[in-house]
């Protein structure tokens, strides 16, 4: 199979997603005018603890109360209050804390710790590489990059440790990433500025990831911070 990243993609997704549920109502006890938020919401979040994760709003004086106020770069050609959140919405519209996100991630991981949302063969198809549309290389799953796969050094068994999944994004004014790390780790980083320089921002987030669990040293919690 070859792959080729698609913000289209997603937001056609949300749409599937709305089509599949109004049409077994009684499967998922959903409504038929059910919105792509609002499935997500009931079907995935809640039943994990999450109650504070929403489609984004375009403008500044339509923001959530929790919200942070964003901020571009001095090169940004737009500003953080022009882009239609609630039209792309299953593409990168969702505006979630660090801990949230976190929480969401531990019941995707593959790791022991928490129960998946989804099956061992769902999740295997979920990180399982692809070739790369134009490069010839490997190095996506099913919505996450996983690193190092081209070079043999991570394998598509997701319940290998070695195994490090993550996924980036941003618009003016935003950054954020996701990493399930290895050894049963993952981590969260969010920031409501866009920092320059923008190529480098992913891997100053793991070094500085790596910087903390280096200082940690393994001495993290064992009690559920959850």
């Amino acid at each position: 199979m070859v792959t080729d990243y698609s913000n289209f993609g997603y937001v056609l997704l949300g749409r599937i997603i709305e089509k599949v549920v109004s049409t077994n109502q009684d499967l998922f006890g959903l409504g038929s005018d059910s919105s792509y938020e609002e499935i997500v919401k009931k079907l995935l979040l809640e039943p994990i603890g999450i109650n504070d994760m929403h489609i984004g709003e375009t403008q500044l004086a339509n923001k959530f109360k929790n919200e942070v106020v964003y901020y571009p770069s001095s090169d940004d050609a737009k500003t953080p209050y022009e882009t239609p959140f609630r039209r792309k919405d299953a593409s990168g519209s969702w505006i979630a804390s660090p801990i949230e996100l976190a929480r969401f991630l531990v019941h995707v991981d593959g790791f022991s710790k928490k129960p998946d949302l989804m099956s061992a063969t769902t999740l295997k198809t979920m990180v399982t590489v692809n070739l790369v549309a134009g490069s010839g290389k490997k190095g996506y799953g099913t919505g996450w990059f996983i690193q190092a796969a081209d070079t043999g050094n991570c394998i598509s068994e997701f319940q290998f440790s070695s195994c490090r999944w993550l996924k980036s994004g941003g618009f003016s004014g935003t950054r954020a990433l996701i990493y399930r790390y290895k050894k049963g780790m993952n981590f969260a980083i969010v920031i409501n500025s866009t920092p320059k320089p923008k190529e480098k921002i992913n891997t100053n987030f793991v070094f500085l990831f790596k910087g903390i669990d280096d200082i940690v040293a393994g001495d993290w919690p064992d009690y559920d911070l959850f």
